[in-house]
């Protein structure tokens, strides 16, 4: 068997599509708790996301050829041994924070050890380093804003995620006392949500979900060349003028204040 086949194999007796991320992250930090460790940053064993199994796979095809090219490794043991030097020559190729970042995290998932190439310094992830997103680029120029309107107006108003946005309902809108909120059923690692609607919206996103089934998604399609998440930046950056970075970091689904700062601070 192939190195890299190995090293597929090792992702796949980890696949955990279906299930809960949340239950088994709480599992993780509890386990962490009991070893004396704050739980902060502690990842679940497995791999819930069809999307991060995919891009661990890619980071698994690049290390076994750069193995097959620069080293004699054929074993998942022999080859484990040279994941510090192939991060270090990425870092030196001026890799981007963000994936030497992931890089890490793949290997680490991918030979089971959270602590492996803990002695590599990896570059701090900064907004300069995001290729997407942040100005237009070749994918926006096939998606046309005015013929999607109405999706546009409901993403930058509630900031809500590609497949949230695929799966919410006119049911999923209501109020609750003096606020509009977006009910996200099952966020990213399953996890529900209510979302604010951005203040100034509401009567756009009422408009959009008047008269629509109540139980069907309010959007049959989401493009694909959409940029969803530059919406939901615009979302982020608008809604820190009217709530606190708890408040918004709750609303994007993330459980860290620190995620928002590192990817929305000076946006404001």
């Amino acid at each position: 068997m192939s190195l890299f086949h190995l090293l597929l194999t090792s992702l796949r007796e980890q696949e955990r599509f279906g299930h809960g991320k949340h239950q088994a992250k709480k599992i993780a930090i509890a386990q962490a708790h009991v070893k004396g460790r704050s739980g902060f940053g502690v990842a679940p064993a497995g791999i819930y996301s069809i999307n991060t199994f995919a891009a661990y796979r890619r980071v698994a095809r690049e290390y076994a050829n750069w193995c097959k090219q620069n080293t004699k490794a054929r074993t998942m043991e022999e080859a484990r041994f040279y994941t510090g030097f192939y991060l270090q020559e990425r870092i030196a190729r001026g890799l981007s924070a963000w994936t030497i970042q992931r890089d890490r995290s793949a290997l680490r998932k991918i030979f089971q050890d959270s602590e492996l190439c803990w002695e590599v310094p990896i570059p701090r992830r900064k907004l300069t380093d995001i290729k997407r997103s942040r100005r237009a680029v070749k994918m926006d120029q096939r998606f046309n804003e005015s013929k999607n309107q109405e999706l546009v107006d409901f993403c930058r108003a509630t900031g809500l995620r590609r497949h949230e946005l695929a799966a919410i309902t006119p049911q999923d809108i209501y109020w609750k006392i003096d606020k509009l909120i977006a009910n996200v059923r099952q966020g990213k690692g399953g996890k529900a949500r209510e979302v604010t609607v951005l203040q100034g919206t509401e009567l756009r996103i009422l408009q959009i979900v008047e008269g629509r089934c109540l139980d069907k998604p309010i959007f049959e399609y989401i493009p694909p060349y959409m940029d969803v998440h530059s919406y939901r930046a615009q979302y982020a950056t608008a809604r820190l003028e009217q709530a606190s970075e708890i408040e918004v970091s709750r609303d994007l689904g993330h459980n860290r204040t620190d995620v928002i700062r590192g990817h929305y601070a000076g946006r404001r």
